[in-house]
């Protein structure tokens, strides 16, 4: 799709997600108005846009799917080493999903138990995946409140 394509479907839509994997520059994330980036393991590979966009700027949410990021090379077999380490320690805008289910048997909550048990993320972190996760959805903001507010009230208490 051209990038002119691409800008005349995006006034007549409200969804901004990209999957930038693919992408061969992260450039992308300009051209395409990103609100939300699946699948952004590359963002890693260029220390200045992450700075820029997910260090310095937190509005752009990033989607990470660990058992498929695996299974299908978006990056290497070395869990402690995966991106969804680092964005959790930068506290980067991410949350946890699944992806393509009906090839890898996989649901949320094993996407879940995987970055806890592999990856190492504490409970803490997973909870603030899922109210990243409620705060960059596309609903509304009045559809989002109740759902952030159950969030936040289950807070784990460390």
């Amino acid at each position: 799709m051209s990038l002119d394509s691409f800008d005349f479907t995006m006034k007549r839509s409200s969804v901004e997600s990209i999957v930038l994997f693919t992408q061969e520059k992260a450039e992308a994330i300009n051209d395409m108005h990103a609100e939300r980036i699946g699948h952004g393991y590359r963002v890693m590979q260029q220390q200045d846009l992450y700075k820029k966009y997910f260090l310095d700027d937190h509005r752009i949410h990033l989607e990470a799917c660990p058992y498929s990021s695996v299974m299908t090379g978006a990056v290497p077999l070395d869990w402690k080493k995966h991106p969804i380490a680092s964005w959790a320690r930068d506290k980067v805008n991410f949350s946890i999903s699944r992806d393509d289910p009906t090839c890898f048997d996989n649901t949320m909550l094993s996407e879940l138990q995987l970055a806890k048990d592999e990856i190492g993320l504490t409970p803490h972190q997973l909870w603030q995946c899922q109210l990243n996760a409620a705060r960059s959805c596309f609903l509304k903001e009045t559809e989002k409140e109740p759902i952030i507010a159950k969030i936040l009230a289950a807070e784990p208490k460390h």
